[in-house]
């Protein structure tokens, strides 16, 4: 379902083009404008609503708000112009006193340089407004596809999504700034050529793939899930408690031994063992990757991979670690079973 897509800003650029080409750019822009002002008249009855809107389709987006929204509730348009002066923020500090909403429609996905001074400066005014902040589309000030923070950012109270997540949506930090996140559905369609590589894994998603064991199973009926130790204490011994949680009947954590005094006070049920080619057999599953650390033996992560017959889980620094062997590490892989292979920026 493509409300289920997390779509890049090029990705985004292709999906309004291909509406573009049957319909017009004005026409999408009236549809995404009456789709945000019902919103808004909807959840801010009898509110008095300033859109302060930039140059871009951002801002037209709150332009044809604010027109379909005339006569409904008492609304007025803030423009922010080239014109960098003083007086330019005494306005809006004005309007926005007079005003108990604040749509924030000054920059869209298409944002990719830092902001000049004085851009930051109408961002902190808002945020110092202690009105209410709504954002179109993404909160102005971040890199839609990185959720990077462009010198400054709207920090709002909700965010309406146009048409599909983007990135930023659910990247940190900028996650931090979008506050309640509401999708709204545009007539937009992924292109056949486009296959969105990032997904939003929902509860409903995850439940079925948890077993549910009856009152009479063994744990060593229940699976055995090794997990690869490193410097980092905390983030094996979360997967081997988490793997638990889901139904695992066993897990092990496997450190060299220079790493096991980081890990005396693991949790109740969680073995920790130094590492063997031994230790391997009789374990289902092996998670490499977590808080191995950057100067982990790669010779020893290919070895590791090598000899497990089981299904893997690679993440983290036994991906990194690779960085400048990719092919080297495909090589590797791709007669495994490995069932997730996951970065920070391909899979949220």
């Amino acid at each position: 379902m493509s409300k289920n897509r997390i779509l890049t800003i090029e990705q985004i650029k292709e999906s309004e083009n291909k509406f573009i080409s049957k319909n017009s750019e004005d026409q999408l822009l009236v549809i995404a404008g009456r789709k945000i002002g019902n919103f808004l008249l909807e959840k801010f009855k009898g509110k008095s609503v300033l859109f302060v809107c930039g140059k871009g389709n951002n801002g037209q987006d709150g332009i044809k708000a604010s027109k379909f929204l005339k006569e409904k509730i008492r609304n007025k348009v803030f423009l922010v112009s080239k014109i960098q002066s003083k007086i330019k923020l005494n306005k809006l500090q004005s309007s926005i006193k007079s005003h108990e909403i604040i749509v924030d429609c000054l920059f869209g996905t298409g944002l990719n340089r830092i902001l000049s001074k004085f851009d930051q400066k109408i961002i902190e005014l808002i945020n110092n407004s202690k009105r209410k902040i709504v954002s179109i589309d993404i909160p102005s000030g971040l890199n839609s596809d990185t959720g990077q923070i462009l010198g400054s950012s709207i920090i709002a109270s909700l965010t309406i999504c146009m048409g599909f997540y983007k990135p930023a949506h659910f990247l940190i930090p900028s996650k931090n700034y979008c506050g309640e996140m509401v999708l709204l559905k545009l007539p937009l369609k992924i292109p056949s050529k486009i296959k969105p590589k990032i997904h939003l894994l929902k509860k409903d998603k995850i439940y079925k793939y948890i077993p549910i064991h009856n009152n009479f199973i063994s744990k060593y009926d229940k699976g055995h899930v090794a997990v690869i130790g490193g410097i980092m204490s905390g983030a094996a011994r979360l997967v081997a408690f988490a793997s638990r949680k889901v139904g695992a009947g066993l897990s092990t954590i496997l450190v060299n031994r220079n790493h096991l005094k980081y890990y005396s006070n693991c949790e109740p049920g969680t073995i920790v063992a130094e590492y063997s080619d031994s230790q391997l057999l009789k374990k289902d599953v092996l998670v490499i990757g977590p808080g191995l650390g950057r100067d982990y033996d790669k010779n020893l992560i290919k070895k590791i991979i090598f000899k497990f017959d089981g299904k893997i889980i690679v993440d983290a620094d036994a991906i990194s670690i690779f960085e400048n062997q990719k092919n080297e590490f495909y090589q590797l892989i791709k007669k495994k079973k490995v069932v997730n292979f996951n970065t920070t920026q391909r899979r949220i």
